[in-house]
């Protein structure tokens, strides 16, 4: 316990190099911790228990992100089933797990509202099968390692920056105040110049939420609250008879079976809708690839992170196919999955095949979900994001690494939102301050 205090103080207290990613270093630690734990060899029945942790997991926050991409939960779902079987299948790192992230359904719902409301969802779906091609081509291309040339530094503001804009993004639905503006901050003016318009059957399922998430971690339900965060209020809702508040079936239809294959509307594409696509695939893979490099796979085999672009491009496809939304390497699911005792890739497919199962039985049950909650969920994730000390680390005011991860920050509001634009903006800035003079 001692040691393990020992190296957490070290791990706070060094500054990561500037070839690291956001959260990599403490997932490295992670990775340790596990490895010397674990002595047995590989068992089915580590996998199964790992695949059941993650799944309970990635329920939630699959859902959370196909709201916070603008569509409806379900299609959340069906993403975390593609990611987690064909990742699981073809990644080269045997124990990470691809899924939904946050930064990846942003730029999702971004992307998407320069189209006619009745496009959106056609809209996006290209985009994810454009982007999954995209990091198909790049991984048969060798390109893994030039994503490393990303510093640290601008990849914590950038993802800062996303985090914040998510929070504000999910206001209105905890609140249930339709929020006028041109951008968020605007939007979120409006909406507490309404606070009284407050939705009270809306809000206090979201708190309750959110007080769940900072409870019962505590408890002996560990890393499994999150679907008893879901599941609390969401019966609190049911049970009192709100049909005021908004639900997941209110969003979108329910499948009742598998889902059938959904061929992309190519009439909608258009140059912007590319350069959108190729974002989405960079910062998908940028963040991929700390999680792909940390993580060593248990029979010694070495991994690439070329031949997981490709896996990873091949999930957004199936994705696409199926009607999800886009996923990529995940930092906390492949953390979660490490420390439920995973052993192999196998634990990668259960969580996925898991979820699946729970869309095909229980898709009552999913749709009387409160969306609601789901924001309170997506807001509580992205705040506990926000990792202070890693962005007091990176801001040296004499220095290039704090002016460069400033500048991701505010650069999806200079740009209009354009998420394309910043991100161009984002991968340039460093190299941008390293020319400037007087630096």
């Amino acid at each position: 316990m001692n040691g393990y205090t020992k190296n957490s103080k070290a791990e706070k207290t060094e500054k990561p190099a500037e070839d690291t990613l956001p959260g990599e270093m403490r997932l490295k630690h992670t990775v340790e911790e596990a490895r010397r734990k674990q002595i047995k060899k590989s068992t089915i029945k580590d996998d199964i228990n790992a695949g059941l942790t993650v799944a309970m997991n990635e329920i939630p926050d699959g859902m959370a992100c196909g709201l916070l991409a603008g569509v409806s939960p379900i299609m959340g779902l069906f993403a975390t089933v593609c990611g987690g079987i064909v990742g699981g299948i073809f990644n080269s790192s045997k124990l990470m797990i691809i899924s939904t992230t946050s930064a990846a359904a942003f730029l999702l719902y971004q992307l998407s509202q320069a189209y006619a409301p009745e496009q959106r969802v056609d809209a996006l779906i290209l985009l994810v099968l454009i982007s999954g091609a995209i990091m198909i081509v790049m991984g048969f291309l060798k390109l893994g390692n030039l994503v490393r040339f990303v510093s640290y530094s601008v990849m914590t503001g950038f993802l800062a920056g996303i985090s914040i804009l998510t929070i504000l993004s999910q206001l209105p639905t905890l609140f249930a105040i339709p929020a006028e503006g041109s951008n968020k901050i605007l939007q979120t003016v409006n909406l507490f110049q309404n606070i009284q318009l407050t939705n009270w059957h809306a809000f206090i399922p979201g708190i309750i939420s959110i007080a769940c998430m900072l409870l019962l971690p505590k408890t002996p339900l560990g890393n499994r609250s999150a679907i008893f965060a879901i599941a609390i209020p969401s019966l609190l809702i049911f049970f009192m008879g709100w049909t005021d508040v908004e639900i997941v079936s209110d969003i979108g239809e329910m499948p009742n079976g598998l889902p059938p294959l959904r061929l992309p509307d190519f009439s909608l594409m258009r140059p912007a809708l590319f350069s959108g696509a190729l974002s989405l695939a960079l910062i998908v893979l940028i963040q991929a690839a700390g999680v792909s490099q940390s993580v060593p796979n248990p029979d010694g085999s070495r991994s690439s992170t070329s031949k997981d672009f490709i896996s990873q491009g091949l999930a957004n496809v199936s994705s696409g196919l199926i009607g999800g939304i886009g996923v990529g390497g995940s930092l906390g699911s492949t953390a979660l999955n490490i420390v439920s005792g995973a052993r192999s890739r196998w634990s990668g497919i259960f969580s996925g095949t898991l979820v699946l199962m729970l869309v095909l039985l229980l898709p009552g049950l999913i749709g009387n979900v409160g969306m609601p909650v789901l924001a309170a969920i997506m807001i509580f994730a992205m705040a506990s994001s926000l990792k202070v000390e890693e962005n007091k680390q990176v801001w040296e005011p004499d220095g290039l690494p704090g002016s460069a991860s400033c500048a991701p920050f505010w650069l999806p509001y200079l740009c209009r939102y354009n998420m394309q634009y910043s991100l161009a903006c984002y991968c340039l800035s460093p190299f941008i301050f390293l020319v400037l003079p007087g630096w």
